[in-house]
C-alpha cells in the first residue's frame, strides 16, 4: 500500500516518480481484472463476476486517492504555473534522469489506459451475445411444449 501522507509532506521529483509507478501498478491490476472479468463472462461463469467487479472497484478507489495525491505533488512541482499543471509540463523542469522516468511511466500509463478500454469494448460486447444467449433461450421455452407433469401446453400465443 502507498502512504500517500508521505507523498505530501516533502513532495519532490522522487515521490512523484514512486506515486506514478504505484498508479501503474494498479492500473496493471485493473485491467488483470478486468481480463479475468472478460475471461469468466465470455466462459459463462457469471457466478465469478461480482467478485471481480468489487475488486476493480476497490482498486479504482485506491486509484482516484492516489490521483489527488499525485495532482497535488504535480502542483507544488510546477510552482507557479497559471494553469492545472500537467506530468508534460514538469519534463521541461525536472533533472533529466528524472525527465525520462516521467515520460516512460506517462507512456506506459496511456498505453494500459488503452488496453484497459479495449478490453471494456470487448466484455461489453461479450456481455450482450450473452444476453442474446439467454434471451434466444427463454424464447424457445415460450414455443410450445410440455409442463413438468409431462402434459403438452402452448405457451405462446
Amino acid at each position: 500500500m502507498f502512504d500517500h501522507a508521505t507523498a505530501l509532506i516533502a513532495p519532490d521529483f522522487g515521490g512523484l516518480v514512486s506515486i506514478l509507478n504505484y498508479e501503474r501498478r494498479l492500473l496493471e491490476q485493473i485491467l488483470y481484472r478486468q481480463a479475468q472479468a472478460t475471461l469468466l463472462i465470455a466462459a459463462g461463469e457469471h457466478r465469478f463476476v461480482p467478485s471481480a467487479v468489487d475488486e476493480v472497484e476497490a482498486i479504482a478507489g485506491e486509484l482516484a486517492a492516489t490521483e489527488v495525491v499525485r495532482a497535488a505533488v504535480v502542483e507544488v512541482l510546477a510552482d507557479g504555473s497559471d494553469t492545472e499543471p500537467t506530468i508534460e509540463d514538469l519534463l521541461g523542469v525536472a533533472p533529466a534522469d528524472v525527465a525520462a522516468k516521467l515520460e516512460d511511466l506517462r507512456t506506459a500509463m496511456s498505453d494500459l489506459l488503452g488496453e484497459i478500454e479495449r478490453l471494456r469494448e470487448i466484455g461489453h460486447a461479450e456481455a450482450g451475445a450473452q444476453r442474446e444467449l439467454v434471451a434466444r433461450m427463454m424464447a424457445a421455452l415460450d414455443a410450445d411444449g410440455y409442463d413438468a407433469s409431462g402434459s403438452p401446453r402452448r405457451l405462446s400465443g
